[in-house]
């Protein structure tokens, strides 16, 4: 009994977390040298 409570504390907590991960907003454009907007961009934020 123990475990399945713990499994359930441990999955909502995980789900919050991914939740609130996917929270933040960014904006801007991405652009190659030439300054043409990159199609199908993918952007990662430091340290995350």
């Amino acid at each position: 009994m123990k475990e399945k409570r713990l499994l359930s504390l441990l999955l909502t907590v995980m789900l919050a977390i991914a939740a609130f991960a996917q929270s933040q907003t960014f904006t801007g454009r991405v652009v190659d040298p030439s300054g043409e907007p990159v199609i199908g961009a993918t952007i990662v934020q430091k340290g995350t």
